[in-house]
């Protein structure tokens, strides 16, 4: 295992246990932590997610037990998600099928078994609601106040599901390709959702955006407002890498405060040297790898509400443009012989005699060509100065979607590593105090009241962000032998849970030597802007509370209309196949009912 460490107390370790098994192990598409507790889901090609528990062990690393399995649609599961403050989860299903499980304290049991391993169950999670669409669910992403859950289809669409009703409210068609990642702003504004076809949609409420005081809607009401598709004022240059890229998935995210959107399968223009550029003539060995820089652009004036430290100097990016196809030949026969002429016959010379010779017709001139360049025809495009790119990841600034803030580029160009692109991205939930270095250089973030961590991936790397370095903090390689499909922070802020389609999950330890002290939001004293968001997040609180219990008295209603029924096994043939045998999980003590957490609701400014 080749493991690159910048933090010298980071470690990682693979969890080689069966996650999800059928015949083999499975795919592992998707993975999301708790808000609060020790415990994650995970979703599979098995056609299930799974609840699994972990504790502190002796090496530093995490052991993982096996609590319950969701099963209900006989379907892969691309994506599951805790829906705050994690007493629900939402699963994402092939078939267009999304399927919301709530914590039943009832100990009445679902009336058949989809999986093997539900009988192996600690917990009882029953089925709350069932979204039916067209087409497969890549991902989906629940509102911060627990209203609304935004799924990410393959027929180019993002739909809005409301989950006390079952209805779907808005439906929007901007994309035209597959839609394969979609996350909600933590402040209950905004979502973005981004698709193979190159381009990243921003849809906001306009019910939480305030205009001159004042709510524009008193009821929630999706509008969209924005597509990112290329750099503003350069109409050749895309953003984005199209369709054949290796990605499953374009998981985005939005930082913690709801200051930046992180984007995936980004290409960063890298000039080259041109042939009018002198060779110094010299062969020159080939450059080690270096560590990827952020490349700060041209920020955009801050939002009202957001006052951000001056703007340190902006590494400019390259003003030239992709070469466009060459040209077609010209015609071979319109440019030779058309000036092509006949010399005159001349007397044949002989000992130094002439003599005459059979006369011939006289071939006449040719017309007269004219050297100067017709006034209707086109002037030559000059050649166009080689460009290449390099796999990279955009952030752009809240409410400023026309040019990208920051390019955080990745070692190798997409030539020589097409399929090294960003997959995906995922922000910890904590926020960081400011280191206390003698010596602090500017960080083209551009912020110095507290400090975010961000996991970029790709294919076999993982990469992790601090908002107050230019480089990456950290590098791991080749932890999985196939592609990380999903990332999950713990709670606490210092690990990285990361599942792969090699059917595993690997961790990855941080130490507060390494990464600094977080805050906590509770008891330390913070920062206005930080004061502010724990403001917003009290307020959010309340819209969350009212949201379960109306999604209460619909279960309510559910179990009265449905009486306690015995479990029924699933039928099997009279005379089945004989089976290998399969590990049954570890199974331990149940542990206590899960608490709401109030703290994890947000709202607009």
């Amino acid at each position: 295992r080749n493991c690159k460490r910048l933090c010298s107390r980071m470690k990682a370790k693979t969890v080689e246990i069966r996650w999800h098994w059928k015949e083999l192990c499975e795919p592992v598409f998707s993975i999301d932590h708790h808000p609060t507790k020790s415990r994650i889901v995970t979703a599979g090609q098995d056609n299930a997610c799974k609840i699994w528990d972990y504790n502190k062990a002796d090496d530093g690393f995490y052991t993982f037990t096996f609590v319950s399995c969701l099963a209900r649609d006989q379907t892969p599961v691309n994506s599951a998600r805790f829906i705050p403050p994690g007493d629900m989860i939402a699963s994402a299903h092939d078939g267009g099928v999304v399927i919301l499980w709530f914590r039943d304290t009832n100990p009445r049991k679902d009336t058949h078994l989809c999986h093997d391993d539900q009988e192996h169950n600690q917990e009882n999670w029953s089925v709350c609601r069932m979204f039916r669409g067209i087409a497969d669910v890549y991902d989906l992403s629940p509102t911060p106040n627990g209203r609304f859950i935004v799924t990410a289809s393959i027929d180019c669409t993002v739909n809005v599901w409301e989950l006390a009703t079952g209805k779907s409210t808005e439906i929007f068609r901007q994309h035209s390709h597959y839609v394969q990642g979609v996350h909600c702003d933590p402040l209950g504004v905004f979502f973005a959702s981004q698709s193979a076809d190159r381009t990243v949609s921003v849809v906001a409420d306009i019910s939480r955006v305030l205009k001159d005081g004042k709510p524009q809607r008193q009821k929630a009401h999706f509008v969209h407002q924005s597509a990112i598709c290329r750099a503003s004022g350069d109409a050749g240059s895309r953003l984005f890498r199209d369709e054949t890229v290796n990605a499953f998935f374009r998981r985005l995210s939005w930082s913690p405060d709801g200051l930046f959107l992180l984007t995936v399968c980004g290409q960063y223009r890298e000039k080259q040297q041109t042939a009018d550029e002198p060779d110094s003539g010299v062969t020159q060995e080939k450059a080690p790898r270096k560590r990827p820089t952020t490349k700060s652009l041209t920020p955009p004036p801050a939002p009202k509400g957001k006052q951000l430290a001056p703007v340190p100097p902006a590494v400019a990016p390259s003003t030239t443009t992709p070469a466009d196809p060459p040209a077609a030949p010209a015609n071979k026969e319109s440019s030779t012989s058309s000036t092509t002429t006949t010399e005159a016959a001349t007397p044949m010379q002989q000992d130094g005699v002439s003599t005459p010779t059979r006369p011939t017709t006289p071939t006449p001139a040719p017309p007269a060509v004219s050297t100067a360049e017709p006034t209707n025809s086109k002037p030559q495009r000059p050649p166009r100065e080689p460009v290449t790119f390099s796999n990279c990841s955009y952030v752009f600034l809240r409410g400023a979607w026309k040019k990208p803030f920051l390019a955080l580029p990745l070692p190798g160009l997409v030539e020589e590593n097409p399929n090294e692109a960003v997959l995906g991205s995922k922000w910890s939930p904590k926020f960081y105090k400011p280191k206390t270095a003698t010596k602090v250089t500017p960080s083209p973030w551009n912020i110095s009241e507290y400090r975010m961590l961000v996991a970029v991936y790709t294919t076999t790397a993982l990469y992790l962000y601090d908002t107050s370095e230019e480089h990456p903090i950290a590098m791991v390689e080749n932890l999985h032998p196939l592609a990380i499909t999903d990332v999950a922070w713990s709670p606490d802020g210092y690990s990285i849970i990361a599942s792969s389609k090699d059917g595993y999950v690997s961790v990855v330890m941080l130490d507060k030597a390494d990464i600094g002290e977080a805050f906590d939001l509770t008891t330390d004293q913070l920062p206005a802007s930080l004061q502010r968001l724990v403001e917003v997040k009290k307020k959010g609180a309340e819209d969350m509370a009212a949201e379960y219990a109306r999604v209460n008295d619909f279960l309510e209603k559910k179990r009265k209309e449905a009486p306690a029924t015995p479990m029924v096994k699933k039928r099997v043939a009279a005379n089945p196949p004989a089976e290998k045998e399969k590990p049954v999980p570890v199974v331990t003590e149940k542990p206590a009912a899960p608490t709401p957490a109030s703290d994890f609701a947000f709202d607009e400014e």
